[in-house]
């Protein structure tokens, strides 16, 4: 251990002078980059006829989209599609049958089901089905509604996905239900 420690102690210093090189030819880069888009500005504000406006290095111009960007939905539009190709689809969807359809990607339809369903509470789900909320397949699924009985022989509504004994517990999806069957009963 006091062998790496000291070899970290000797690296260090030997390659400050290399990061500072790397750290001034980037700084000396964006420089240019930034006097070549200041020249560019300019110049179209006092539409000199003279004065061609340039590029930056490495920008590309406003009607050019990067790789990166064309394969991105527009801002606003993944939840509002999510919601009605669920709403469309009452038999129920799981997150594959979403992604496959919409062609939106993993992350953003994951995290889309879960503002749906979480916060907004638009839709249901059930062993890796999303159903919009209300519906009967998702009612039928679940084994139609299920009760409580209470202590005082009364009985309550059981939360859809509440897990019971002997099934598969643990799922997010399952947690997410009961504590909304939580927040609304009281």
């Amino acid at each position: 251990m006091d062998r790496i420690d000291q070899l970290l102690s000797e690296i260090g210093p030997a390659l400050k002078p290399l990061i500072d090189a790397v750290y001034q030819a980037g700084y000396a880069d964006g420089r240019a980059a930034a006097k070549a888009d200041l020249h560019s500005k300019m110049s179209a504000l006092l539409l000199d006829d003279n004065v061609v406006p340039v590029e930056p290095y490495g920008k590309a111009t406003p009607n050019e989209q990067t790789e990166a960007e064309s394969d991105r939905a527009a801002p606003g539009t993944v939840k509002p599609a999510i919601l009605k190709l669920i709403k469309d689809h009452p038999e129920g969807l799981t997150r594959r049958d979403i992604i496959d359809l919409t062609g939106f990607k993993v992350n953003s339809v994951r995290g889309t089901l879960w503002q749906l369903h979480a916060v907004d509470r638009e839709i249901d789900t059930h062993k890796g089905k999303w159903y919009p909320k209300g519906s009967p397949q998702y009612v039928e699924d679940i084994g139609g509604p299920q009760y409580l009985e209470l202590d005082d022989g009364s009985e309550e509504k059981e939360p859809p996905d509440t897990p019971s004994s002997g099934s598969e517990t643990g799922s997010d999806d399952d947690v997410h239900s009961f504590l909304n069957h939580i927040q609304q009963s009281r």
